[in-house]
């Protein structure tokens, strides 16, 4: 099967990955400014892809797509993620999402998928999204830029959307959102990514607003 068909089964919204029920740290921050439409979120997904996507979950992505026939190493890289995430909601949102697409693609036979959600179960490894979408990605026989590529869309899409159920952009808004912030995913997934390299954030605003968000009653995502 061609690359490009699998890309798109993987960045179909309607692929049960969980994703739908977090919007990535963006309803705490609209809360915050009431006045705040599509400038604003298109805003928001370019920060989160530079200053988070870019730095650490494509980074671990990558790290973990190259070992992906290696499970012990999947699994340490897995663990380094884990302990470079030290903020609790995001850490969570990761962990669930994770655990929803190694949970689907377990069902659907895709190799390696079935003995990982088994490591993961036996608490040997976390499971955390970008770890399940480097694997799955190898598995299914991607380009390190592919599977990149797939990941900066879902995560861009489900912002955009999320922006959209909480009523604050238009369907076509959520389109030119997700369009213009291609540009930037296609330059991040062309950035060099050295052996070793470790993952970071810097987002801090978000992670604060996460962190209260997680707390409060009536909240429509769960980050």
């Amino acid at each position: 099967m061609s690359g490009l068909l699998t890309a798109l089964r993987l960045a179909d919204t309607a692929f049960p990955s969980g994703s739908f029920a977090f919007s990535q740290g963006l309803e705490p921050i609209l809360a915050a400014d009431r006045a705040a439409g599509a400038e604003a979120v298109l805003a928001f997904v370019r920060e989160q892809l530079r200053l988070r996507f870019a730095t650490a979950d494509r980074v671990a992505l990558v790290r973990a797509f190259r070992v992906a026939d290696d499970q012990e190493a999947l699994a340490a890289v897995d663990r380094e993620f884990h302990a470079a995430s030290p903020v609790e909601a995001q850490r969570a949102a990761s962990l669930k999402n994770g655990a929803a697409l190694l949970a689907a693609h377990a069902r659907l036979g895709t190799e390696g998928t079935a003995s990982y959600q088994a490591r993961v179960r036996g608490r040997k490894a976390f499971g955390h999204l970008a770890i399940v979408q480097g694997m799955v990605s190898r598995s299914l026989g991607l380009k390190e830029a592919e599977a990149i590529n797939v990941a900066g869309y879902g995560l861009a899409m489900g912002i955009a959307q999320a922006a959209l159920r909480l009523g604050r952009v238009g369907a076509m808004d959520t389109q030119r959102i997700v369009g213009e912030a291609l540009a930037d995913i296609d330059h991040i997934a062309a950035l060099p990514i050295p052996e070793g390299a470790a993952p970071s954030s810097f987002t801090p605003l978000v992670d604060i607003a996460a962190t209260h968000h997680s707390r409060q009653r009536g909240r429509l995502f769960a980050s």
